[in-house]
């Protein structure tokens, strides 16, 4: 299991700090942190992964019946 800390998270994504908080905040989907000590927040990089996928799938999805 490759965890990943929210700076390379948004290095991955592309995208910043404040829109990574949005995300997490707003999207009920998006993966949940594994708390390594106070104030240490990873997360498991396959569970990103497969919500961007899923993101992606769904997306394709839309576009199809739009």
């Amino acid at each position: 299991m490759n965890l990943l800390r929210v700076n390379q998270i948004c290095k991955k994504l592309s995208i910043s700090r404040p829109t990574f908080y949005r995300i997490q905040k707003s999207d009920k989907s998006f993966p949940k942190p594994i708390a390594l000590t106070v104030g240490v927040n990873v997360f498991n990089e396959l569970e990103i992964d497969n919500w961007v996928n899923e993101k992606s799938k769904k997306q394709r999805e839309n576009e199809i019946y739009n």
